[in-house]
């Protein structure tokens, strides 16, 4: 930074200001000191030249540090963006591991249902045939018992369905996500409430599903148990119908083995699309571990590059600056040497010759200096503005001789960047 931030320090822009314009009113007086020590309109005009051009190298230095803050700001947006990203995958991955937790368990449900038949089907093939009239009545309850155990079976089966196909659209839906966010920050943020609240409502269905079918577990439960305590209190009554209720049992195990080996094609089938899933899910993980160094990389790379380019102009400045102070002081000693002229032709009555303008020369040099410098802005600018995903203003004309505004180009980035004029944050 040249004199006049280090003068103002890391303050805010309306001491920036103030002390700008402090510099120019005192650079101001000196100027017309010398225009008065020469008296001559060239004098005057070659100063006033130099006051604007001052004017101008400070809009520079308060347009490098607003430059400054803006890259801080999408430093720092960039990492709160990525740690929120992180917290919501986690999330969504403990969700799908309570998904699985809960089909673990209805697994294990089904399969103490399936023992519970088994020792059923094993005690009434102990017990003895008797009173064939009544005999066939219990037959037909066991069989309508065994369609509802069906019945409730297939309601089961169905539920697995139904969770292990919303595990695998969930998975889906996270897959999108991540790769939307990684192109997309600034819709992600509005976003993110929209797909909170859809998981949240998807969440809460899956909870009354759940609900749901706990309740239809303990109302099958509660049927077992009845019809448990049905064939105790009946015992005594089945013991001398043995016979004919082998021959009912046999018939009875043929269906239950062959709903079991349906059962089992259907558990392994679910199986396998439960193990499809976790695959993709894992392949998504490795996705966009592997992805997120390379776009760190990226950012990283690119901020070292601002920020040299950024070291570079403050040396320009500064180098300007030191030019700036020689032309002034240049211009004092010329006046000086040409009032010193004149008072000696007066003296010798005879014309003067014209002395040399010292600070002629390193003018042109600045002008140079400067044609180089807004062009080297200007790139940066273009830089920032595509980082920042805001349009790029091409062909932007800034002079600082007469009748042109020195802060032209601070206003018109500032507009194109945040779409207003002062001390707005973006």
């Amino acid at each position: 930074m040249n004199s006049f931030s280090s003068r103002v320090g890391l303050g805010g822009s309306s001491h920036l200001q103030s002390a700008i314009q402090k510099e120019l009113g005192m650079r101001q007086g000196g100027y017309l000191e010398a225009a008065s020590a020469g008296g001559g309109l060239d004098k005057l005009e070659a100063t006033l030249r130099s006051k604007q051009q001052d004017e101008a190298i400070a809009t520079k230095d308060a347009r490098i540090f607003e430059l400054e803050e803006l890259l801080k700001q999408k430093e720092a947006r960039l990492s709160g963006v990525m740690k929120a990203t992180d917290s919501e995958h986690d999330v969504k991955n403990q969700h799908i591991k309570h998904l699985k937790d809960r089909i673990t368990e209805l697994e294990e449900q089904n399969r103490g249902l399936m023992m519970e038949r088994e020792n059923y089907a094993k005690q009434t093939s102990v017990m003895a045939a008797q009173l064939e009239e009544k005999m066939n009545g219990l037959v037909q309850q066991i069989q309508s018992k065994d369609a509802n155990i069906k019945v409730l079976q297939e309601q089961l089966v169905a539920k697995d369905g139904q969770l292990s196909q919303s595990a695998s659209e969930l998975a889906a839906r996270i897959a999108t996500e991540m790769g939307q966010r990684m192109h997309q920050f600034k819709e992600k943020l509005e976003a993110t409430d929209l797909r909170c609240q859809e998981a949240e409502s998807e969440h809460e269905k899956l909870r009354e599903l759940k609900e749901k079918a706990e309740a239809r577990v303990g109302e099958l439960e509660a049927q077992l148990e009845e019809r448990m305590s049905t064939i105790g209190s009946m015992r005594e009554v089945l013991s001398s119908a043995e016979a004919f209720v082998a021959q009912q049992v046999a018939a009875s195990t043929r269906r239950i083995e062959e709903n079991e080996a349906e059962h089992k094609l259907k558990i392994a089938s679910l199986e396998g699309q439960l193990k499809s899933s976790q695959d993709a899910v894992e392949k998504l993980q490795a996705q966009c571990v592997e992805a997120r160094p390379k776009q760190e990389q990226e950012l990283e790379a690119q901020r070292v590059q601002y920020e040299s380019q950024v070291a570079e102009l403050q040396l320009k400045c500064r180098r300007m600056e030191g030019e700036l102070k020689s032309a002034g002081e240049g211009a004092a000693i010329a006046a000086r040497a040409e009032a010193a002229a004149a008072k000696e032709a007066r003296r010798n009555r005879r014309k003067p010759e014209e002395p040399e303008i010292y600070g002629v020369r390193n003018f042109e040099k600045l002008k140079v200096c400067q044609s180089i410098m807004q062009k080297q802005m200007q790139a940066l600018e273009e830089h920032l503005m595509v980082a920042a995903g805001t349009p790029v203003m091409t062909h932007v004309h800034v002079r600082v001789g007469r009748g042109r505004q020195p802060g032209r180009l601070l206003k018109s980035v500032q507009r194109a960047l945040t779409g207003s004029i002062g001390d707005v944050p973006v």
